[in-house]
């Protein structure tokens, strides 16, 4: 128990406390004295708090990052999808400049067609253009600068698919550029395209051009490919030349389907 001396001290000691720091000459002295004590807690606390507030500055700079990243992305997506877009149209001008050039919409009803699809197990193509575009089976089919590339297999409302010259059964009656050289271009499958009935004793060369003469399947004057290998046998009357085609299906994305003769 706290006696009476105890609380009388006490309570002096309180009026003592307050006279001192309301005394205007203490309180310099006393200011000075906490601030020495509190100085480094005060530091240390002020850091930290400082460090936290930091955390959560960035953290909110980082969200917002990630939005801005977010947003960037789409649209370098929408500016990617425009500048397809326009290579698109750009080889599909460049294209029909071409076939304008050549004056081949004098001589055929042409149709251009979009390459959506491949077939590399089976050297096809499918194009966008069907039998409501008037599409028909056995059509031939081109590319740049009246280059063959194959003839129309099957034919759909909304697409066809395209037998490409390297595919099997395909025969196209050839001859080789300034030589009177014949022989039928057959395909062989995985893009592999020989020319047959050649004599052995004919004059062929690597490089030598090879192009299409008038038949009841294709007409005359497309290209076909280049000579790229020459093998001879003995017991073989005819030569063995192996064709390169003067496209690749990787590079197939606009061509052109002969609908029709004009006369």
């Amino acid at each position: 128990m706290i006696n009476k001396n105890s609380k009388i001290f006490f309570f002096l000691f309180l009026v003592f406390v307050l006279f001192f720091f309301n005394f205007p000459k203490t309180q310099p002295i006393l200011k000075n004295f906490f601030f020495h004590i509190l100085e480094k807690p005060s530091k240390f606390f002020w850091q930290i708090g400082n460090q936290i507030s930091k955390f959560f500055s960035n953290f909110k700079s980082i969200e917002d990052l990630i939005k801005q990243n977010e947003n960037l992305k789409r649209e370098v997506e929408n500016l990617s999808s425009k500048v397809v877009e326009v290579e698109i149209l750009q080889k599909e001008n460049k294209s029909l400049r071409e076939l304008l050039s050549l004056g081949l919409e004098k001589e055929f009803e042409i149709e251009m067609a979009k390459v959506f699809g491949k077939d590399f197990l089976s050297d096809k193509v499918f194009i966008d253009k069907g039998e409501k575009d008037g599409i028909k089976e056995n059509q031939v089919v081109f590319f740049d600068q009246k280059i063959l590339v194959g003839k129309v297999e099957k034919v759909y409302p909304n697409y066809s698919t395209i037998k490409l010259i390297t595919a099997k059964k395909i025969s196209i009656p050839s001859k080789i550029v300034n030589k009177e050289i014949f022989g039928f271009a057959e395909g062989e499958g995985n893009f592999k395209i020989f020319l047959k009935k050649v004599p052995k004793e004919a004059q062929v060369e690597k490089e030598d051009f090879l192009y299409t003469i008038l038949s009841e399947n294709f007409p005359e004057g497309f290209l076909v490919g280049k000579v790229k290998e020459i093998k001879k046998k003995d017991v073989d009357p005819f030569q063995e030349i192996e064709i390169e085609p003067f496209f690749s299906i990787k590079d197939l994305d606009i061509v052109f389907v002969i609908k029709n003769y004009r006369k």
